[in-house]
């Protein structure tokens, strides 16, 4: 796997909430949260919009997102809800306390943001800024946001991509 094929596609919702065990239903709205638990290794809780509040995540949360429950049939209608995923979770990740502590986060962080580039969801506004960051423009909301600038062709962010993968 190479780092320029990533185009991630959220798998399925879990059938229950993780607060509450109760199923989902079509038209629901479900948030999903990426976190790392106390063993260190990344897990995914979804559950009902309404239980977002009183979730507590078990350790670290790294970003959320939320999406409406679709029937099977409309695909066109989940890869745009995919994308719309992406860009909450990407924004999460600069709306969420605590979550510098993550030293995967900037990896995390610069993955989204060149997959909402390759989108035009973000457009970059600067070249790479002492070679740290790079600052982004997000379209809709006219934001700024700083994004860190690592060499994603290491062994760790492989690591990564393959754990990310088999969560989303």
């Amino acid at each position: 796997m190479t780092i320029k094929n990533i185009a991630w596609q959220f798998k399925s919702l879990a059938e229950v909430s993780a607060v509450s065990g109760a199923s989902f239903k079509s038209g629901e709205r479900i948030v999903s949260f990426l976190f790392r638990n106390e063993e260190g290794e990344l897990m995914r809780a979804d559950i009902r919009e309404e239980e977002a509040n009183t979730f507590q995540a078990p350790g670290l949360i790294l970003g959320r997102w939320s999406q409406t429950l679709l029937d099977d049939q409309d695909s066109s209608a989940s890869k745009h809800q995919a994308l719309q995923s992406i860009e909450e979770w990407f924004l999460s990740l600069y709306e969420l306390e605590n979550v510098e502590e993550d030293k995967e986060l900037p990896i995390i962080k610069q993955l989204l943001a060149l997959i909402l580039e390759r989108k035009r969801i973000l457009r970059p506004l600067s070249s790479i800024k002492n070679h740290r960051t790079r600052r982004y423009l997000h379209l809709k909301t006219r934001s700024e946001y700083e994004v860190p600038s690592l060499n994603l062709m290491t062994e760790p962010t492989l690591k990564i991509v393959e754990r990310l993968n088999a969560l989303l």
